[in-house]
């Protein structure tokens, strides 16, 4: 008998529990109703904090965007649907069943809740939106949290120490805010991130040493901020593919152990003030495609190594540069190339002839230089330009008939 006492007491602590919870979840779900404006017509009205159409129901939802297991909202996804003047409601912290939380490109304001209670959250994406105010505020349920992206918001202030405790994190976005100050250096402490874009902010100060941590990273951009110095040890970072520290004031020369990063298929370092000449270390870079460092004070010629990566490179952007001499005739060897920007680079001499058997070419652009003699007839093989920029320089002759083909290409030289 006593069993059977203990076991309708179990039963109906159960039901009251479950009750309590799909009434808090109403509530919170309400209030998200309530802050974006009823902009969501599936989600119907509320009734104080009660729905007039069912959240969930099991696993299934009566509300569009959102993702239900056992009853319980596990995922809500609002994707490009305008929700003009809307916010998020600080009870939103506390909807503890929740992994993932997207809400991108709605026009969403005001500032991030606290979201003390979501223990379980591994993905929060709130880009596209007009969030203000400051970083995400770190609570010790985030722990579990995979992916931030805030990326193209109106966040600014600091970027808090207490970024680095958010260990499990594997892709970090915050560009196109107005974060400012230094970059702590307790980034380093993300050792799991694979993702990391902190580019089209307001940082200043020097790029951290504890960078080199990062062991896993695939994609690193700090790239439009106002960072300065050299650039620290990244030579831990075998993984990196894709590199963009353009558009800052990075000073010195490019470091020699780029080398060993033999996965770069992407460099940018155009706009900053580096000097001295390309080194051999990227010559040995089989898998670079991108290579943009123009806008610097790079001295010396433009190599003709660069034909060691015939096999991988599709494009050079060496603009506005301080390099003399000619455009070397190797060039021509790489033949997968579609862009060749070398306009304000300082150069004499001609125009090489083998730039014919780059017949992949949409953009060649050899403005602002030196250069003399005739345009060469051989270019005419470029079927593919689009752009094709020789003028401000003391070419003579005629243009050739051969470049008659170039309907779609622009700012051909006035003979």
């Amino acid at each position: 008998m006593r069993a059977y006492f203990y076991l309708l007491l179990l039963s109906e602590f159960c039901r009251r529990h479950v009750f309590a919870q799909v009434s808090n979840q109403n509530s919170i779900m309400c209030d998200l109703r309530n802050a974006f404006g009823g902009s969501i017509i599936s989600w119907g009205s509320c009734s104080g904090t009660v729905p007039t159409v069912a959240v969930c129901t099991g696993s299934i939802s009566g509300w569009a965007y959102v993702t239900c297991s056992a009853s319980a909202v596990v995922s809500i996804s609002v994707t490009g649907v305008k929700i003009s003047g809307g916010t998020l409601p600080a009870s939103i912290g506390q909807l503890s069943t929740l992994t993932a939380l997207t809400i991108s490109g709605g026009s969403v304001g005001g500032t991030l809740p606290q979201l003390s209670s979501l223990s379980s959250l591994s993905s929060l994406i709130l880009n596209n939106n007009k969030f203000t105010g400051g970083f995400l505020t770190f609570t010790s349920s985030l722990t579990k949290l995979v992916t931030l992206d805030l990326s193209n918001n109106n966040l600014q202030y600091d970027i808090p120490t207490s970024v680095g405790q958010y260990s499990s994190l594997g892709t970090l976005l915050i560009g196109n805010n107005f974060f400012g100050s230094t970059i702590p250096s307790s980034i380093g402490f993300l050792t799991n991130l694979v993702t990391l874009i902190m580019s089209n902010n307001q940082l200043t100060g020097t790029l951290p040493s504890s960078v080199n941590a990062f062991t896993k990273i695939n994609v690193l951009s700090f790239s439009n901020n106002k960072l300065t110095s050299t650039i620290p040890s990244i030579s831990s970072l075998t993984s990196l593919q894709l590199l963009d520290l353009s558009l800052n004031s990075f000073q010195g020369t490019i470091p020699p152990y780029l080398s060993v990063l033999q996965n770069l298929f992407s460099i940018s370092l155009n706009g900053n003030m580096f000097r001295g000449s390309i080194p051999n270390a990227l010559f040995t870079l089989t898998k670079l495609n991108y290579l943009a460092l123009g806008v610097n004070c790079f001295t010396g010629t433009i190599p003709s190594q660069l034909a060691l990566l015939s096999a991988s490179l599709i494009q050079i952007h060496f603009n506005i540069t301080s390099f003399k001499g000619t455009i070397p005739s190797a060039l021509g060897l790489i033949s997968n190339l579609n862009q060749l920007e070398l306009q304000g680079a300082c150069l004499t001499g001609t125009i090489p002839s083998t730039l014919g058997n780059l017949v992949k070419l949409n953009i060649l652009d050899l403005a602002a230089n030196s250069l003399g003699g005739t345009i060469p007839s051989y270019l005419g093989a470029l079927s593919q330009l689009l752009t094709f920029h020789l003028q401000q320089n003391s070419l003579v002759g005629t243009i050739p008939s051969t470049l008659g083909a170039f309907i779609k290409a622009t700012s051909m030289p006035t003979p």
